[in-house]
């Protein structure tokens, strides 16, 4: 884990709305999330522009932040990495096997309603993949992100911008599994400043650890955390809303 070698391609996706991604298109600029926006939306990895290898992932992700924008007026906060009225069956399909004790029948139905919600809400928000050429510059790699493992490399944990007391940034968790809560907790501070304290630009998730190219992982995704390094903003050929 932490440094790795060269990525093997620097194109990479990110899905968003058709309105925003022509916006992006235009300016050919992204707009990076302040530390407290990184808090208040549960960002998985803080204050970064996420990117994907797969585009169905990237797709599937950016209707899932939609879902949440959906249930949005129905939530009065939001704490931890996900929204508080989102269920794991939403926001991982792979989970509910394990854990509906419905019929078949009634799984198969619940199954194909999720699926048409999803649909729909991916043709109403029109969401469509851009293709960005992408410096990394030095990566930093936190593994799978299941694992809840933090980075040897990085000895000390983010600061929260409201803690007066600095000794709570010292706390050394290196390599070692954390509770989701502070999991979740200390990966939405991190910020470019806090990575380059220990000399990173960017970081990667769940890399392929049986590929050396790596960014073959369906749910592989690179965080970026200086637009600068985001290129060559253009719209994708792949999973466009039709």
């Amino acid at each position: 884990m932490c440094s790795r070698p060269p990525l093997t391609t620097s194109t990479f996706y990110h899905a968003t709305s058709l309105e925003n991604a022509e916006k992006l298109i235009e300016s050919q600029k992204f707009r990076l999330p302040t530390r407290r926006e990184a808090i208040d939306r549960g960002l998985k990895l803080g204050a970064a522009v996420y990117f994907g290898k797969n585009a169905d992932y990237c797709i599937h992700e950016a209707v899932n932040t939609m879902m949440d924008l959906e249930r949005g007026s129905n939530c009065s906060s939001s704490s931890g990495s996900s929204t508080p009225c989102s269920s794991q069956a939403d926001r991982s399909p792979c989970e509910e096997a394990g854990t509906n004790t419905s019929t078949s029948k009634q799984k198969l139905q619940k199954q194909e309603k999720k699926a048409k919600y999803r649909k729909m809400i991916q043709e109403k928000y029109r969401i469509v993949c851009l293709s960005c050429d992408i410096d990394a510059g030095t990566i930093c790699d936190f593994g799978s992100y299941d694992d809840r493992k933090w980075p040897e490399c990085l000895p000390t944990l983010p600061k929260h911008p409201d803690c007066r007391k600095a000794d709570q940034a010292k706390k050394s968790v290196a390599g070692k599994r954390m509770k989701q809560r502070d999991w979740d907790k200390y990966t939405e501070l991190i910020d470019l400043e806090y990575l380059r304290e220990f000399g990173y630009d960017s970081i990667v998730l769940n890399r392929d650890e049986k590929d050396d190219g790596a960014e073959s992982a369906y749910a592989f995704e690179i965080a970026v955390y200086d637009v600068d390094r985001i290129k060559n903003i253009r719209m994708a050929d792949v999973g466009c809303w039709k």
